[in-house]
């Protein structure tokens, strides 16, 4: 229990702070006709295969903190706009042959900007202090509550 005095609660401040990056992000990428969570998951694929990872289901799953079916969602999406070309490895059905289009890789150097944005606004008027404390901080929640950010 919080002995704090503040009139709102630590949930509310996360939910309306979750609510609105999830919703402000959405708006944003509207344009590029791709939605935050596959500009995420198309990011991921790019810099995994930059790092000669090998793009698995399991993998992305675990990256995005999302369940399979969510992920073949997401990947059928960006298959279908074009941002994406997949098959499946001839040595191993688990393993997705995963490239990323022109239109993809320009999509998604312009939606980083887009969360480059959105994170600045959520950090401003903040020392760099404090910013490490508050990356800090948001670690041991996450650890806390049992998700492990990879």
């Amino acid at each position: 229990m919080s002995t704090d005095k503040r009139t709102a609660s630590l949930e509310l401040y996360i939910r309306i702070l979750f609510y609105h990056m999830r919703y402000s992000t959405e708006e944003e990428t509207v344009p590029f006709d791709i939605t935050s969570q596959q500009g995420r998951l198309l990011e991921i694929i790019i810099k995994g295969l930059e790092c000669g990872k090998t793009i698995t289901r399991k993998y992305l799953e675990e990256t995005m903190l999302i369940k399979g079916s969510s992920v073949t969602s997401l990947l059928n999406a960006l298959v279908k706009k074009g941002f994406i070309k997949r098959s499946i490895s001839d040595e191993d059905a688990r393993t997705l042959n995963i490239t990323v289009t022109p239109k993809g890789e320009r999509t998604v150097e312009q939606i980083k900007v887009l969360f480059a944005e959105q994170e600045e606004r959520i950090l401003a008027g903040m020392t760099q202090e404090e910013i490490g404390q508050f990356y800090g901080f948001l670690e041991k929640a996450c650890r806390n509550a049992g998700v492990e950010i990879k």
